[in-house]
């Protein structure tokens, strides 16, 4: 139970969230779910909300692998070029060529994405920060009002009979 409770605090909501949505675009497949979790319960932020995060970003992270891998190329000067319908086609002929040729690709991807990430998580914590504070102070005094002394004490409500007594 302690482990679903880590984490709940406004700043630690909005690192994980930026945690997931910065994972969760990660030019890399496979080991996104496990390297979240490890960062999230690394840094005692809500691993469930970071993961979560991330699987959300599956479709962003289709639309941004081959830009990622591009901005990469860019960074490095490097002379390869992949669309998707050169991953496509590779995959079609031959997987192991596939892997070999993209992983290139792949690793230029994980180095703009590394550069990429630092600031577009900062950017994501500030501008998620205000959210969270003002979602928990609602659901905060919420429960207040509901546990208030003066509206549930615990005991069984009295009947009018014995309020009369």
């Amino acid at each position: 139970m302690q482990l679903v409770r880590q984490g709940t605090s406004p700043k630690k909501l909005a690192w994980a969230t930026a945690l997931g949505a910065v994972m969760g675009v990660m030019p890399a497949i496979g080991p996104v779910t496990a390297l979240t979790a490890f960062l999230a319960l690394r840094l005692g932020l809500n691993v469930a909300l970071a993961i979560g995060v991330s699987y959300l970003m599956t479709p962003l992270y289709l639309l941004l692998y081959v830009p990622f891998i591009h901005l990469g190329l860019w960074f490095f000067d490097a002379d390869f070029i992949l669309t998707y319908s050169d991953i496509r086609d590779l995959f079609e002929e031959d997987w192991y060529f596939a892997l070999k040729e993209i992983g290139f690709g792949n690793l230029m991807g994980l180095a703009a994405w590394l550069v990429v990430s630092v600031p577009a998580m900062g950017l994501l914590y500030v501008a998620l920060l205000p959210l969270y504070k003002m979602l928990l102070k609602k659901y905060r005094k919420g429960d207040e009002e509901k546990e208030s002394p003066e509206r549930n004490t615990g005991r069984p409500k009295k009947t009018k009979i014995e309020r009369e007594k």
